[in-house]
């Protein structure tokens, strides 16, 4: 009833707002889920990198779980160690 008080019955959303007020709230939350995301990702990789070498060993077709699983764990780990470059090169530590 305090909101109803001091604003009135009149409510907003997201869509309310110029979209250069909007991108920046919007981009939080997917920021925390890709991070999440990354990490299941690259658990699953871990959990299951013994059964991937496994059907490479043997010539068998991966999963295409296991297969989406490792393509994001290690292009995750490729794009850290080169923004992790990028950074020791702008700094002159290279």
């Amino acid at each position: 009833m305090a909101t109803v008080q001091l604003f009135g019955k009149e409510s907003f959303s997201l869509s309310d707002l110029f979209v250069e007020e909007r991108q920046p709230i919007l981009k939080l939350p997917r920021l925390e889920t890709l991070t999440r995301l990354d990490r299941l990702y690259a658990e699953v990789y871990r959990d299951n990198y013994g059964i991937t070498i496994a059907f490479c060993r043997d010539e068998l077709p991966i999963p295409q779980e296991l297969q989406v699983a490792a393509e994001v764990a290690l292009g995750h780990q490729l794009l850290t160690a080169v923004r992790s470059l990028e950074a020791q090169s702008s700094n002159g530590e290279l």
